[in-house]
């Protein structure tokens, strides 16, 4: 499936930490008081592997689904990115989409770029969910 099949939602850009990052968006009014909630896509997909759920949540949240760098239509850089500089470009993605304390959600190795997003920049995370998560063993 491509983002084209998700009735509303399409590309917009967003440039940070040096990288030019794909980020669906739908438009329409998110409801007053309500949390916003950002998906963390695992290796090898990017946000439109979590169109479906995205679909669903954006009807009471404003979603966020940024494809990571290395992703979907994201920048690619030089070389892979660690946990750690993932979780860094997602934390800088928030701050400049302004979301604030957010839930976040985390699929397979998203689970931990969540896992570190929380750790270390515990003021962007209300709440996170981790489904299908990957481990690192140390």
């Amino acid at each position: 499936m491509f983002l084209e099949d998700f009735q509303g939602f399409e590309n917009r850009w967003l440039e940070v930490e040096g990288y030019r990052l794909a980020r669906p968006m739908l438009d329409h009014a998110t409801p007053p008081r309500s949390r916003p909630v950002v998906l963390a896509h695992g290796l090898g997909v990017s946000s439109r592997h979590w169109m479906p759920a995205a679909s669903l949540l954006a009807r009471r949240h404003a979603v966020y689904a940024p494809d990571l760098p290395g992703s979907g239509r994201s920048d690619k850089p030089a070389r892979f990115l660690t946990l750690v500089e993932l979780a860094d470009v997602l934390a800088a993605c928030m701050r400049a989409l302004a979301t604030g304390p957010s839930v976040v959600l985390g699929v397979s190795y998203g689970c931990q770029i969540v896992i570190d997003l929380a750790t270390r920049h515990p003021e962007l995370v209300r709440a996170g969910a981790l489904i299908a998560p990957t481990m690192d063993p140390t």
